[in-house]
């Protein structure tokens, strides 16, 4: 990086945003103020909910007063403290948007099921209690197929807590109790051990992989998403792991339910509104060099725009410094993370052709 100075000074005369003008005082070391401006706003608020309520206020006032969805613009140095908030809000609101993150699949319900399934068909452990409720309450399963019977999650839970049973050995008391909902759990028990005892206890990935899904899909309700989650996506979740077999090793059922486990945790949605394109959502990063007629900037906050940055205290910027030159090498100070975060944040302002509206918390 130049300067932040020389970066500002060159680019302010390319720039015609709606702050143009004033955008070079913001970071010379003049104690002049800058003129305020119509183009550009400033609201404090109380918290995240606040500032993308206040965001998505924004938005309809100004749709309602012509702009289109798609002209505006939402930016924060990073989405992750805003993601879901925004997509629930954006949502009430009725305000179609896109981003540029994608989300972890972890959170929803539909991915932690199939997790669930997997624990269930270890070997190593008994059935919990905790993971066949989770598997007979989920919208996603038909109940009726593993219990043979009428009776819902709910009223299982209370029959099991009832008898304080939780895992292993506990199911034995089951054994002498002759009622519909000891029926159902002896059904549902005796299902799982079926499931178990046919899955391979060793094989190719693509044999358990191909597996895993043949024994649970038959028991999978009408209700196959979960937002912008699907079935079909989890199952090629499970059946992408047959790449390991270019590794010409095969897998046991411990260690394919572990990278099972890793590959759901990495596993990412689309958190884009179900009305296609509109307000588009993203991360300072991605908003580089995106001109936008309006831009609603969130997240200025201590230590997140800009970032902390700290030098590292074992290899500090004069020493970078020296072994740059000595061994004709970049290595980038980190001190120089205080110019990229200056000029990250003249970028974003200088995108803005009409208007911009920084929303900042009160609080910090």
């Amino acid at each position: 990086l130049a300067p932040i100075a020389d970066q500002v000074t060159s680019l302010a005369g390319e720039s015609q945003g709606a702050v143009a003008e004033q955008l070079p005082l913001l970071f010379s070391d003049s104690t002049q103020r800058p003129a305020d401006v119509s183009s550009l706003r400033v609201l404090q608020v109380s918290g995240v909910q606040a500032e993308v309520e206040t965001a998505a206020r924004e938005i309809l006032r100004l749709v309602e007063e012509g702009r289109a969805f798609h002209e505006i613009q939402v930016a924060a140095r990073g989405l992750g403290p805003y993601l879901d908030t925004n997509t629930r809000v954006f949502g009430e609101f009725q305000i179609p948007f896109h981003s540029s993150t994608k989300a972890s699949a972890w959170r929803l319900p539909f991915c932690k099921l199939l997790a669930c399934m997997g624990r269930l068909l270890d070997p190593a452990t008994e059935p919990s209690r905790q993971d066949l409720l989770g598997l007979l309450g989920s919208v996603h399963v038909e109940t009726a197929k593993l219990t043979e019977s009428t009776l819902r999650a709910d009223e299982l839970d209370l029959f099991t807590r009832a008898r304080g049973i939780v895992q292993g050995e506990d199911w034995q008391k089951l054994d002498d109790v002759d009622t519909p909902a000891a029926k159902a759990w002896h059904t549902v028990l005796a299902n799982v051990a079926q499931l178990r005892a046919a899955f391979p206890a060793k094989g190719s990935w693509q044999a358990l992989a191909e597996a895993f899904v043949q024994s649970w899909e038959p028991f999978l309700s009408s209700v196959r998403s979960d937002g912008p989650l699907s079935w079909d996506s989890l199952r090629d979740c499970v059946l992408g792991l047959a790449a390991f077999d270019r590794l010409g090793l095969d897998a046991d059922v411990t260690s394919f339910l572990a990278r099972l486990q890793e590959a759901l945790l990495r596993l990412t949605v689309s958190v884009d509104s179900d009305q296609g394109c509109g307000v588009f959502v993203c991360d300072a990063m991605a908003a580089r060099g995106i001109d936008v007629p309006l831009l609603i900037l969130l997240g200025l906050t201590e230590k997140s725009f800009p970032r902390s940055v700290r030098e590292d205290p074992f290899l500090r910027d004069d020493l970078r410094r020296r072994l740059a030159a000595d061994f004709e090498c970049r290595l980038p100070g980190a001190l120089e993370g205080h110019d990229e975060e200056k000029l990250l944040f003249y970028l974003l302002l200088a995108s803005a052709r009409d208007e911009v509206l920084i929303i900042l918390q009160r609080s910090d």
